[in-house]
């Protein structure tokens, strides 16, 4: 009983889910770091023969591994207030999350052990992530019609990150490094920089406005 209380306490916006998956990534990218950094300049131990090159798993944690818990858990809470629609199904980011946390918890467990294990993890990663994006295009879909721009623009480079996801995988699969490049540059200029750029332009003036009542802000 106190466990089920617990668990609809916890699942009760997707934020909470969200922000604690991504908080769990954050610590975990900064300690897997620290590990490889400290063995591979012979500070302490040895260091461990990883599944992948170091340098292609860091890109991986850092652009899709970490921000997007952040991201889903912020837009599928702010999503139906910009846009005066419903919010976000339960069962929709609570399957986002346990499928992004299954990928992530995968990526590193192929990490450690088995090459192969890492495609099945971005597998994970990447129906969570359509789960995620059906969720929040429902919302831009069935919402009435108003000003859409920064939702759409966020949506598209939520899109790209998928791809940059994909890339990442036919990687694992072909060893072909045009894929992990496309993934790593197109993870930073198609995927972060839109998403942080758009969610700032539409924001920012909404605080400032809170601090400074007498300036009007249109466009929100």
């Amino acid at each position: 009983m106190v466990m089920s209380a617990r668990w609809h306490t916890f699942t009760a916006a997707p934020h909470r889910v969200m922000f604690l998956g991504g908080t769990l990534q954050t610590i975990a990218v900064m300690l897997w770091w620290l590990f490889e950094l400290v063995t591979r300049y012979g500070i302490a131990a040895h260091p461990l023969a990883w599944s992948i090159t170091s340098v292609a798993a860091h890109g991986y944690l850092m652009i899709y591994g970490l921000f997007p818990f952040f991201m889903f858990g912020f837009l599928m809470t702010t999503f139906p207030r910009w846009m005066n629609g419903k919010e976000i199904r339960t069962q929709l980011y609570v399957s986002a999350f346990v499928l992004l946390t299954l990928g992530g918890t995968g990526f590193y467990a192929g990490l450690l052990t088995d090459h192969n294990i890492l495609p099945a993890a971005l597998s994970c990663t990447l129906i969570g992530w359509g789960v995620a994006l059906y969720a929040l295009l429902r919302v831009l879909f069935v919402t009435a019609p108003s000003d859409k721009r920064h939702a759409t623009i966020i949506l598209v480079a939520l899109c790209m990150g998928w791809c940059g996801v994909a890339a990442f995988f036919i990687w694992l699969l072909t060893d072909n490094p045009a894929w992990v490049h496309f993934s790593t540059q197109g993870g930073i200029w198609l995927f972060l920089l839109p998403v942080f750029a758009s969610v700032a332009h539409r924001m920012i003036p909404f605080f400032i406005s809170s601090a400074l009542p007498f300036l009007r802000v249109t466009g929100l």
